[in-house]
């Protein structure tokens, strides 16, 4: 089975259903708290070494995610046919995803 999605550069996915006439399964709407998906949250132990402008619990979607002009963090994202991916980089610790379709 085929589930037709949407990768978005803010770092979710919108999956997108047709069985009962088409609609956004999970549309992305912040307003009503709705916020896709396609993403993780990490959580650093307390022993972790993180930059003190590094929040205790990070989202893996870019666009929740922190953003600073210095190199504590980078994100990552690639968009292929059929795949997105996403990296992201806290000093030692990396996160990567990658989503796909099935084969």
């Amino acid at each position: 089975m085929i589930v037709p999605s949407q990768a978005v550069d803010g770092g979710y996915v919108q999956v997108f259903g047709n069985e009962r006439g088409a609609t956004w399964i999970n549309q992305f709407d912040p307003e009503t708290q709705n916020i896709g998906g396609g993403f993780s949250y990490i959580r650093f132990a307390s022993n972790t070494s993180v930059p003190a402008n590094v929040p205790n619990v990070l989202c893996t979607a870019y666009i929740f995610g922190p953003h600073s002009n210095d190199s504590t963090f980078t994100y990552k994202r690639s968009f292929g046919i059929g795949y997105y991916r996403n990296s992201l980089r806290i000093k030692d610790t990396v996160s990567n995803e990658r989503l796909s379709r099935s084969r």
